[in-house]
């Protein structure tokens, strides 16, 4: 059985939504200022995470987010997912104290006794606000999103 049940369920990471042009791990992704070849300047701008418009084929698809957020953000990212009703693999500072914690974990898809991945980063760099210990949560906030219970995701 897969650690990530995203593996089993063939999740294909759509967008970056906390990235820039240098560090993006999709070819598509949100900036947190205006930078060429970003789709939105500011993840929170988006209206809908949970889905887009494709351009190519004008049909309605299910987002897959990557989301690392900064620290700063992650109650933010929490709040707006569950609104959205997103999918997204999410990387957070292991801290089980935290007040979006628990929304991640009812959330998570994750098939292990934790509910997400735990990562040992070897060395964390002196400027950043992460720990030395990381977090990866494969989470569906579809079950708790604020839209009508009629609304349905096209498949794929």
């Amino acid at each position: 059985m897969p650690l990530l049940h995203a593996d089993s369920d063939c999740w294909t990471l759509t967008v970056d939504a906390f990235a820039s042009k240098s560090n993006s791990l999709l070819p598509r992704f949100f900036a947190r200022y205006a930078e060429p070849d970003a789709e939105a300047e500011d993840a929170f701008t988006v209206p809908d995470w949970a889905r887009s418009l494709c351009p190519s084929c004008d049909h309605c698809h299910r987002e897959t987010l990557f989301a690392f957020p900064p620290a700063s953000l992650l109650n933010a990212f929490v709040a707006k997912a569950r609104t959205d009703g997103a999918r997204a693999i999410v990387v957070t500072p292991l801290s089980v104290a935290a007040s979006y914690w628990n929304k991640l974990l009812r959330a998570s898809v994750v098939q292990n006794d934790a509910g997400y991945l735990r990562i040992r980063r070897q060395q964390a760099p002196t400027d950043s606000d992460v720990a030395g210990e990381l977090a990866v949560f494969a989470v569906d906030f579809a079950p708790y999103a604020s839209r009508s219970p009629t609304t349905a995701y096209p498949p794929g």
